[in-house]
């Protein structure tokens, strides 16, 4: 049977390192992390921008990415097997405007993953970035809403929630991702809406 779910502050290195000794308690050893959780401010100028915000997306984005994968790589060194993806955008390798701060997080995380994947290269453990573009999610619209009100979005980036991927679409293609890595060095995979589907 399956523990209450519960979740845990991704920022506090404590409540990560608690987390997943339930985890392992419950489960045995991670075979497979998905650094998925984020958080996209509203679309700014930088010189416009929030503090607090900037503060909360490098937490998150960044802070939640790190502990994790600190708290789950020493087992799976230790076991010689492991897979860790670290979900990116395509801000985090273009720098985009009106996502500054965001782009930058996103930047700091795919120089993570390429110094890392050099660091245990021959261990067994496998680490890859998933770089989807617009995803129909409350965040979103949460980034967006200030955009829809009059600034222009990137021209990346989806003008509706209606012409983004759907969050299944992602879900496939990292689990895809994590299945061809058994048989293959799967560095990155970039995911965009097809602009043909209505």
């Amino acid at each position: 049977s399956f523990p209450t779910r519960r979740s845990s502050d991704l920022t506090d290195r404590a409540a990560v390192k608690e987390c997943m000794a339930k985890v392992e308690e419950a489960f045995g050893s991670v075979d497979v992390l998905v650094n998925n959780a984020a958080y996209v401010a509203p679309f700014h100028q930088f010189v416009d921008g929030d503090p607090a915000e900037w503060e909360k997306m490098v937490s998150v984005n960044v802070w939640g990415g790190l502990n994790l994968t600190r708290a789950v790589l020493p087992s799976m060194m230790k076991n010689q097997r492991g897979k860790i993806i670290f979900m990116s955008s395509r801000a985090g390798v273009s720098p985009t405007p009106g996502l500054a701060v965001h782009s930058g997080t996103k930047h700091m995380i795919e120089g993570v993953v390429g110094a890392l994947r050099q660091e245990i290269s021959g261990s067994g453990v496998s680490i890859g970035v998933v770089r989807p573009g617009g995803v129909a999610t409350p965040g979103y619209d949460h980034a967006t809403g200030v955009a829809q009100e009059g600034a222009s979005l990137p021209t990346w980036i989806p003008s509706n929630s209606s012409s983004c991927l759907s969050a299944s679409v992602v879900a496939e293609n990292v689990v895809n991702m994590i299945t061809m890595m058994d048989v293959a060095d799967i560095t990155d995979i970039n995911i965009a809406a097809n602009k043909q589907v209505k």
